[in-house]
């Protein structure tokens, strides 16, 4: 009998459940490292913006960041990498690798917590303006080798076209429809987020149809929290407001104040499964910066008391976006 309760004992013992959070950001960097004729070294020079990056990161400390407009460059995303990332004390961070089949100024990237995960794969959803990438991670889980029998999470990096016009919006159901097929090709159930600057103005638009009715509903993604309608200049919408920033233009930055839906975070069924071992946190889901009293103001006036007045100013001066963020709760044995 005692032989027996040690044996039991000793089984419970190594199979311990725990749980880990994961914290998952996406942004868009406004053309870091690209100069145009509007984006020039003095009005959007890369050291003056990486040093406001740094701040945001060392405040919300995303575990996985996925990025849309940036250099091809890899000089410029190893700068993000080492002078925002591994950075304050951090030394565990890693990125993909860059691609550019489209010979766009500006890309995708994903950087990544490596104590955390690894990249199992990488893809690219090609179409003719803009590459969308495809990212396999593996949570590194205790005595598993190479991400065997493990929790997967695929995030998919997409910048959608821009513009208002009818062929813009026609666009951007095309780039989504070509990820959904993706998707659908690849039989992804496994858990799933779909990031990016969607350039949306509303709910009605193809390519958000595309995301979230596709005719297989295992499939489809949805908004983590559920703000779905006509976003451009709607009060009742002004909470999740991702762009812009300022009122006034410097050239670079766009100009307009607080008054559209543009970067999301979208998610599948399985991060909302209750039996999955990686799941969505409710309530979770923010635009850091965004106190909904932003309406066509900018990011500083009136006083924004959302976040530390550093951060504030950083986001400020960044980018015309607020990145957005979800937590993930991850079910962990060992």
């Amino acid at each position: 009998m005692k032989y027996l309760f040690n044996c039991i004992f000793l089984f419970i013992s190594i199979l311990v459940t725990g749980q880990d959070t994961i914290v998952v950001m996406h942004y868009n960097l406004l053309n870091f490292g690209v100069f145009t004729d509007y984006c020039t070294i003095n009005n959007n020079d890369p050291e003056d913006k990486i040093d406001w990056l740094k701040v945001v990161i060392d405040n919300y400390v995303p575990d996985i960041l996925a990025v849309n407009e940036i250099a091809s460059s890899a000089y410029y995303q190893d700068i993000v990498l080492n002078n925002a990332m591994n950075t304050s004390g951090r030394d565990y961070f890693m990125r993909a690798q860059g691609t550019n089949n489209a010979g766009s100024q500006i890309v995708n990237m994903l950087y990544y917590n490596n104590n955390k995960f690894g990249l199992a794969m990488q893809d690219v959803v090609e179409h003719y303006m803009r590459d969308m990438n495809v990212y396999k991670l593996f949570y590194r889980s205790t005595g598993l080798a190479n991400g065997a029998d493990t929790t997967f999470l695929y995030v998919f990096s997409a910048h959608l076209k821009a513009g208002l016009s009818g062929d813009d919006k026609s666009t951007r159901g095309q780039m989504a429809a070509l990820i959904m097929d993706y998707v659908q090709a690849n039989q992804i159930t496994d858990a799933c987020i779909v990031s990016g600057d969607f350039n949306l103005q509303n709910n009605l638009e193809p390519a958000w149809l595309n995301f979230t009715q596709g005719d297989q509903e295992v499939y489809r993604f949805s908004d983590p929290v559920n703000m779905v309608g006509i976003w451009h200049n709607n009060p009742d919408f002004a909470s999740v407001h991702s762009q812009s920033t300022n009122i006034s233009s410097n050239g670079c930055i766009a100009a307009g104040g607080m008054d559209d839906r543009f970067d999301f975070l979208l998610i599948n069924n399985m991060l909302k499964n209750d039996d999955s071992n990686i799941q969505f946190i409710a309530g979770s889901y923010v635009t850091p910066g965004q106190d909904g009293q932003r309406l066509n103001g900018s990011l500083v006036d009136p006083p924004n008391n959302s976040a530390p007045a550093d951060v504030i100013n950083a986001m400020f001066n960044f980018s015309d976006h607020l990145p957005v963020l979800l937590k993930l709760k991850i079910e962990t044995n060992t």
